[in-house]
């Protein structure tokens, strides 16, 4: 039995649960989800299309106002007709999400419709910013901060993965924005500069996803699936961090290579201690999300610290490191779909 026969199974064990009353809708689709039981991932596609669909609606309008409603548009003020498409598609796109998710058949494209409708409000916050501040640009860090908190706050109001997925991005940029714009642009900000800062940051991001995973309060414990958003998010700013300083160090001022070769070896060798790390925890307590990015990272810290140590100090013989290159990617492509092979053989049999 495949992996595809085997999720069909257990789906309609879980139409039996949901008929019967014995696990909610909530609960139904949320295990739903772990077990697709088609060959092609139909709630990405649903997820996307949507998007894209409101998009192209957007893209759209767009088109209409420039080709048949400039005589309309040189009669108003611009920036009002703006900030008002905006709360239109804000609530427009909200209100329908939250519809269809509440009706508990249409969630993936409720939640996509709400992360539309939040990305309308981010807008909303610059339109407006714009309006009363013509140098928005100067300080364009506070009105993402505002932002990060409102979509964050919202993530949590409609357990939308989505909408916090957005909110991370956004904290991502601001923290950058915020520390640079403290710091006058400079390298440091409090004696860290920009990896070191980030390093922290997803320190405390995957603390929070840890808090989440635990249950540490049932106030929490219905936003679980939140730390995967977390995790994902943390791990993958730690791991671009160290990637960074790998390459040029604890740099002061200008971002260096020739004299750093000491810190770059040191940098590597703690990546590739988290990654193993990652592994190691990701194995043991069953954490794959940690796994998974131990497993890419650790192959990349190892690519990067040969082609930082070996190829750049041996640049003569090229071919020999194409070879190299090669031919070990293969292997490790090949590890890979043997193990994959193996897998299946013993879910089939």
């Amino acid at each position: 039995m495949n992996q595809t026969s085997q999720n069909k199974q257990i789906l309609n064990e879980l139409y039996f649960l949901r008929d019967h009353q014995i696990i909610n809708e909530n609960q139904f689709n949320l295990l739903c989800d772990r077990y697709p039981s088609s060959q092609w991932n139909l709630i990405i596609l649903i997820r996307w299309f949507t998007i894209l669909g409101v998009l192209s609606f957007l893209g759209g309008m767009i088109l209409l106002l420039s080709d048949h409603l400039m005589l309309f548009l040189s009669k108003i003020n611009l920036e009002h007709l703006i900030l008002g498409v905006l709360i239109f598609f804000f609530l427009i796109f909200t209100i329908s999400g939250r519809y269809l998710t509440i009706k508990g058949r249409y969630t993936k494209s409720g939640a996509s419709l709400e992360l539309l409708g939040m990305l309308s409000l981010e807008c909303t916050f610059f339109s407006l910013g714009n309006m009363s501040n013509k140098y928005i640009l100067d300080d364009w860090p506070s009105y993402l901060g505002v932002s990060t908190i409102v979509l964050t706050a919202f993530s949590y109001f409609f357990k939308n993965r989505l909408i916090l997925i957005a909110s991370c991005v956004n904290f991502f940029i601001w923290f950058g924005g915020s520390t640079g714009y403290m710091s006058g642009w400079g390298a440091y900000w409090i004696g860290m500069n920009y990896p070191l800062r980030f390093l922290f940051a997803g320190l405390l991001i995957w603390a929070l996803g840890y808090i989440h995973y635990k249950d540490y309060s049932p106030l929490l414990e219905r936003f679980r699936p939140f730390c995967r958003v977390y995790f994902h998010f943390s791990l993958l700013i730690i791991h671009l961090a160290f990637w960074f300083l790998s390459l040029f160090g604890n740099y002061e001022w200008d971002v260096r290579f020739s004299d750093s070769l000491g810190e770059r070896i040191l940098f590597t060798f703690l990546w590739f201690l988290v990654a193993l790390m990652s592994i190691y925890l990701g194995t043991r307590k069953n954490y794959r999300v940690a796994k998974s990015y131990g497993l890419v990272f650790a192959i990349i810290n190892i690519y990067t610290a040969y082609a930082q140590f070996v190829i750049y100090y041996t640049s003569g013989v090229s071919f020999l490191h194409f070879l190299v290159i090669g031919s070990t990617l293969l292997a490790i492509g090949i590890k890979y779909e043997k193990i994959l092979s193996s897998i299946e053989n013993k879910i089939g049999s």
